[in-house]
Protein backbone atom coordinates (compact mmCIF):
# COMPACT_ATOMS: atom_id res chain seq x y z
CA UNK A 1 0.00 0.00 0.00
CA UNK A 2 2.59 2.56 0.84
CA UNK A 3 4.47 2.61 -2.55
CA UNK A 4 1.05 3.20 -4.24
CA UNK A 5 0.52 6.70 -2.19
CA UNK A 6 1.02 9.92 -4.31
CA UNK A 7 1.33 13.53 -3.75
CA UNK A 8 -0.36 15.58 -6.35
CA UNK A 9 1.55 18.73 -6.94
CA UNK A 10 -0.37 21.94 -8.73
CA UNK A 11 -0.01 25.83 -9.53
CA UNK A 12 -1.70 26.50 -6.59
CA UNK A 13 -1.73 23.71 -3.85
CA UNK A 14 -1.25 19.82 -3.20
CA UNK A 15 -3.35 17.23 -2.60
CA UNK A 16 -3.22 12.87 -1.86
CA UNK A 17 -3.98 10.06 -3.71
CA UNK A 18 -3.42 6.73 -4.29
CA UNK A 19 -1.95 4.29 -7.36
CA UNK A 20 -4.50 1.37 -9.04
CA UNK A 21 -3.36 -0.74 -11.85
CA UNK A 22 -6.68 -1.82 -13.92
CA UNK A 23 -7.13 -3.57 -17.33
CA UNK A 24 -3.86 -2.29 -18.37
CA UNK A 25 -4.49 0.98 -17.55
CA UNK A 26 -2.72 2.88 -14.61
CA UNK A 27 -5.46 5.51 -12.58
CA UNK A 28 -4.58 7.96 -9.94
CA UNK A 29 -7.32 8.23 -7.25
CA UNK A 30 -7.87 11.19 -5.33
CA UNK A 31 -10.96 13.57 -4.76
CA UNK A 32 -12.29 15.85 -7.60
CA UNK A 33 -11.10 18.53 -5.44
CA UNK A 34 -7.92 18.12 -5.79
CA UNK A 35 -7.87 18.26 -9.76
CA UNK A 36 -8.43 21.96 -9.21
CA UNK A 37 -5.33 23.13 -7.64
CA UNK A 38 -4.13 24.51 -10.80
CA UNK A 39 -2.53 22.81 -13.83
CA UNK A 40 -0.23 21.45 -15.11
CA UNK A 41 -0.84 18.83 -12.17
CA UNK A 42 1.58 16.09 -11.45
CA UNK A 43 2.23 13.13 -8.97
CA UNK A 44 5.46 12.67 -6.72
CA UNK A 45 5.54 8.97 -5.50
CA UNK A 46 7.30 8.26 -1.78
CA UNK A 47 10.36 6.70 -3.75
CA UNK A 48 10.83 10.17 -5.62
CA UNK A 49 9.82 9.65 -8.68
CA UNK A 50 6.80 12.19 -10.50
CA UNK A 51 4.95 11.62 -13.92
CA UNK A 52 2.83 14.16 -15.62
CA UNK A 53 -0.49 13.65 -16.62
CA UNK A 54 -1.29 12.84 -20.16
CA UNK A 55 -3.82 10.98 -19.77
CA UNK A 56 -7.82 10.72 -19.47
CA UNK A 57 -9.44 12.65 -16.06
CA UNK A 58 -12.23 11.37 -14.68
CA UNK A 59 -14.59 13.26 -12.32
CA UNK A 60 -17.66 12.53 -10.14
CA UNK A 61 -18.30 16.00 -8.83
CA UNK A 62 -21.02 15.06 -6.17
CA UNK A 63 -19.08 12.07 -4.70
CA UNK A 64 -15.71 14.32 -4.66
CA UNK A 65 -14.17 11.66 -6.32
CA UNK A 66 -11.49 11.78 -9.45
CA UNK A 67 -9.29 9.28 -11.03
CA UNK A 68 -6.43 10.38 -13.93
CA UNK A 69 -4.77 8.16 -16.35
CA UNK A 70 -0.54 8.38 -16.24
CA UNK A 71 1.53 6.74 -18.82
CA UNK A 72 5.27 6.07 -17.63
CA UNK A 73 6.95 4.44 -14.45
CA UNK A 74 4.98 4.92 -11.41
CA UNK A 75 5.55 2.78 -8.47
CA UNK A 76 5.86 -1.21 -8.75
CA UNK A 77 2.96 -2.19 -6.57
CA UNK A 78 4.40 -5.22 -5.08
CA UNK A 79 7.09 -3.62 -3.87
CA UNK A 80 7.03 -3.17 0.39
Amino acid sequence: VKMSLTIIKGQDGVGSGFVVEADGKKWIYTNEHVTRIGHPLKAVFIDGREVSFDGTLEVAQDRDVARIEFKGDGPALNEK
